[in-house]
């Protein structure tokens, strides 16, 4: 079972075993009748909780009852250290792939034992939470997962709707371009292995920020160029990249303007995603281009990584 959690509430990436008294305090409270399980196995990746009982379950109704009974009252121990016990890291998979790209490969992370003191353990930053509009969000979702997916630095992500005036709208509304929302890809990065920087980077690099509710033929609101920051950290860094590329960065403002025509400029609004709700988009809508290769695409790689300055 896969819980998404605000990142304000988000453990640290790992993965942990809940038992003992804490485990039974945290059923104490779910006001089931389920039998408290044996052992029940965390792993937080970014802003995803997997969830694993093993134990006293009579049947896997029991199971999946108790897992969202008990998800509430885990998020409330996600802060507190004593809540977890910290067990032994997974290794990546064997088939991840490198892929030519601008960032630095993804450190491995060293293991911490059970018995090492918090002075000897190494800080593992909290994962980051990205969200950009870049026209149809099928490229958007297909180019970043290239550049940074496949090296394993962005993690979760999904295409959806955000920044429109209605509540879980859908893709026969949101089309029309009636309810105000932009197509948005939102992923989980870890700032100790990917630069919110490079991200920014990497996106004026795969689509025209310079068209203003367009992208090629698709033509509309939905289709605007915007970054949504989640906090003052990343407004900064984006208007930062915006400036460079309309004129403080001489080499990338040259790249800019003979990849989009003379006197091109960056349009790409910067969004205050704080209390932003992000609406997913339909299933299929998910890695549309990985399941429909020949499926229509109006982003390309404008801008290579070799042109840029170092």
């Amino acid at each position: 079972m896969s819980i998404q959690v605000p990142a304000s509430a988000a453990a640290k990436p790992g993965h942990y075993q809940i038992n003992g008294d804490n485990l039974a305090t945290a059923f104490s409270s779910t006001g089931t009748d389920n039998d408290v399980p044996a052992e029940m196995d965390v792993d937080v990746i970014g802003l995803t909780i997997d969830v694993s009982v093993q134990g006293n379950t009579e049947s896997d109704n029991d199971n999946t009852i108790t897992k969202a009974s008990l998800h509430a009252n885990l998020l409330e121990g996600l802060n507190s250290s004593e809540f977890f016990t910290k067990a032994e890291s997974t290794s990546e998979s064997d088939d991840q792939q490198s892929v030519e790209g601008d960032s630095e490969p993804k450190d491995t992370q060293s293991q911490v034992s059970d018995e090492s003191s918090d002075d000897e353990k190494s800080p593992t930053p909290r994962m980051k939470q990205a969200c950009f509009a870049a026209g149809c969000f099928w490229g958007t979702q297909a180019f970043f997962k290239k550049e940074f997916g496949k090296r394993n630095l962005i993690h979760n992500l999904r295409v959806g709707y955000m920044g429109g005036s209605t509540d879980s709208p859908k893709y026969t509304e949101v089309k029309k371009g009636n309810t105000g929302h932009a197509e948005v890809l939102i992923f989980d990065y870890d700032p100790s292995s990917v630069t919110y920087a490079q991200l920014c980077d990497y996106f004026f690099r795969f689509h025209n920020p310079c068209t203003k509710d367009a992208q090629g033929d698709d033509k509309g609101t939905q289709y605007r160029s915007s970054i949504f920051a989640y906090d003052e950290d990343q407004r900064a860094v984006a208007e930062a990249a915006i400036n460079q590329w309309n004129g403080a960065d001489a080499v990338r403002h040259a790249l800019l303007q003979k990849a989009h025509g003379a006197g091109s400029q960056v349009v790409t609004a910067v969004v205050n995603a704080a209390g932003l709700p992000f609406w997913d988009a339909e299933e299929y809508h998910q890695a549309y281009l990985e399941k429909n290769p020949e499926g229509e695409c109006n982003h390309r790689m404008y801008i290579k990584a070799k042109d840029l300055p170092l």
